[in-house]
C-alpha cells in the first residue's frame, strides 16, 4: 500500500514537473532570440565527475580528448548530487562540478520526479553557462544519458553539437536487453513497442541535430549513421591511446603483485564488470577449457554491477578456485600483470583491446563491434563466434599449446595498432574536422 501511494505521488508530480519543464523551456527559447553567442569556447557535457576524471588520467590523454584546435578554451560540465569542484584538467581545460540539492527520500522513492528535476536544473546551469563565456558549442561522448538534455539545449540555444560517438546503441540495446534510451522490460508486446518509439525518437532527434559526429571506430561511426547522423558531418577519428604508463616505484615487484597468481598459463581479463562487457561468456568458455587444462587460470580485473553475479557462476562451477577476481586495479598494475600472462580475452572492448596490443599481450576476441577492424584471424590474434563458449574453448586450448603462435601474433597486433591508432594522423584529423565547426559558426 505504501509502494502505491509512493507511486501515485510520483506520476501525479511527475505531470506538473513536465508542464514546469515546458514552460522553462519556452521562456528560455524566447529569452535566448536576443542573445548573442559568438566565441570560440566548448562546453563538454560529462556524467563523470571532473575530480575523479583528472585523478584517473594522465594530463596529456587530457589535453587531447578535451582540447580541440581553433577553440580558446573548454570547460567540462559535470552535474552530479555529490559535490561542486572547480579544476584545471589540462592547458586551457577547466572542469566544473556542479552540486544539485536533493533530497536523499525524493531519490529513492520518487524516481521519475527526481530524473525531472535533476534535468531541469541540469538544463538551466548548462545555458546558464553558456550566456555567460557566450558559446554556441556543446560536445558529449555517446551513447549515454545525456542526450535528450543535449536536444532541449540545441533547441533553447539553436547550438553546434559535436557528438564523441564511442559505442554501438544496437548491440548496446541487445547486450542490456532493454532499449537503451528508453530502459524497461520489453517482456510485454505493447511496451516494447512504444518504448522502441521512444527510443528511435532520442536518437534520430540527438544525431540528426549534431553539427559533426566523430566515431572512434567505424563500427560506432554507422551506428550513428543508421540511428540518424547525417554522413556528411560524420567522421572517423580513431582516440589516441598512450603506450607507456607512469611507473611507480616498487621495492619489490612480487609485492606488487602479490595478490597474482603464479602460473605459465594465465588468462588476463580487465573490464567494467557490467552486463553489456559479456564477462559470462568469457568465463563459460574457460570452464569448458579448464576441464582438458589443469594448470589454467583466469584472473579477471574490474569492479561493477555484474561482480557479484559473475562471483556466484563461478563458485557454482567445478573450478572456482582457479578464477580470481582481483578488484579494481590501476594500469600499472595491469601492465605488470600483462607480464605474467599467456594471453587476454577480449569480449567487448574499446580501448582494452588497443591497450592488449600496446602490452603485446596475445588476444582472443569475440568477434563483435569494432574488434574485426584490428584482430585479423590467425593473424593479430583470434577471433571466435560470438557467442560460442564452445568455439572460444578451442581457441583457448590451442592458444596454450602454440606459444610461437601467440608471440608472432601479438608482434603484428603492435605493429598494427601503432599504425591504426597514429598520434599525427589523429591530430591532424582533429584540427581537419574542428575546421567544420568554427565553418559552421562563421556560416
Amino acid at each position: 500500500m505504501k509502494k502505491l501511494f509512493y507511486i501515485t505521488l510520483d506520476l501525479i508530480l511527475s505531470f506538473f514537473l513536465i508542464i514546469l519543464l515546458i514552460v522553462i523551456i519556452i521562456a528560455l527559447k524566447i529569452h535566448f532570440k536576443k542573445i548573442v553567442l559568438n566565441n570560440l569556447f566548448m562546453i563538454s557535457l560529462t556524467r563523470d565527475s571532473v575530480k575523479a576524471t583528472k585523478k584517473l588520467n594522465a594530463r596529456k590523454f587530457l589535453n587531447n580528448f578535451f582540447g580541440h584546435p581553433g577553440f580558446k578554451l573548454t570547460y567540462v560540465l559535470n552535474i552530479n548530487d555529490q559535490c561542486s569542484n572547480i579544476i584545471t584538467l589540462g592547458k586551457d581545460i577547466i572542469g566544473i562540478d556542479k552540486k544539485i540539492n536533493i533530497y536523499f527520500f525524493l531519490k529513492q522513492r520518487l524516481f521519475i520526479s527526481y530524473f525531472i528535476i535533476f534535468e531541469i536544473y541540469s538544463i538551466f546551469v548548462t545555458v546558464a553557462l553558456m550566456k555567460k563565456i557566450k558559446s554556441n558549442f556543446i560536445e558529449l561522448v555517446t551513447p549515454g544519458p545525456i542526450e535528450f538534455r543535449a536536444i532541449i539545449i540545441k533547441f533553447i540555444t539553436n547550438c553546434h553539437i559535436l557528438a564523441q560517438v564511442r559505442g554501438n546503441i544496437d548491440l548496446l540495446s541487445y547486450s542490456i536487453d532493454k532499449y537503451f534510451y528508453f530502459r524497461v522490460s520489453r517482456k510485454i508486446l505493447l511496451v516494447k513497442i512504444i518504448s522502441l518509439f521512444f527510443h528511435r525518437l532520442v536518437s534520430e532527434l540527438f544525431y540528426s541535430n549534431c553539427s559533426l559526429v566523430i566515431g572512434y571506430n567505424k563500427n560506432n561511426l554507422d551506428s550513428a549513421i543508421s540511428n540518424g547522423a547525417d554522413p556528411k558531418n560524420s567522421r572517423l577519428l580513431r582516440i589516441e591511446i598512450h603506450e607507456q604508463y607512469k611507473k611507480e616505484n616498487y621495492n619489490n615487484n612480487n609485492y606488487f603483485l602479490n595478490d597474482f597468481p603464479e602460473s605459465n598459463n594465465n588468462i588476463l581479463v580487465w573490464s567494467r564488470l557490467s552486463k553489456e562487457k559479456l564477462i559470462d561468456e568469457i568465463i563459460k568458455g574457460f570452464l569448458i577449457a579448464a576441464n582438458n587444462i589443469n594448470d589454467l587460470n583466469l584472473i579477471i580485473i574490474g569492479s561493477g554491477p555484474e561482480e557479484e553475479n559473475l562471483k556466484k557462476i563461478a563458485n557454482f562451477s567445478n573450478h572456482s578456485k582457479r578464477i580470481y577476481f582481483l578488484g579494481y586495479k590501476d594500469r600499472n598494475y595491469i601492465s605488470e600483470a600483462a607480464k605474467k600472462s599467456l594471453f587476454t580475452i577480449i569480449s567487448f572492448g574499446g580501448s582494452t583491446l588497443v591497450e592488449a596490443a600496446l602490452f603485446k599481450l596475445p588476444i582472443i576476441a569475440f568477434d563483435i563491434e569494432w574488434h574485426s577492424e584490428l584482430i585479423r584471424n590467425d593473424e593479430t590474434g583470434y577471433l571466435v563466434d560470438y557467442s560460442d563458449p564452445y568455439h572460444l574453448s578451442e581457441k583457448i586450448i590451442k592458444s596454450v599449446n602454440d606459444n610461437n603462435k601467440l608471440k608472432s601474433m601479438a608482434e603484428n597486433c603492435y605493429y598494427s595498432v601503432k599504425k591504426m591508432f597514429s598520434h599525427s594522423n589523429y591530430l591532424e584529423n582533429k584540427k581537419r574536422y574542428m575546421k567544420i565547426l568554427i565553418n559552421k559558426k562563421i556560416n
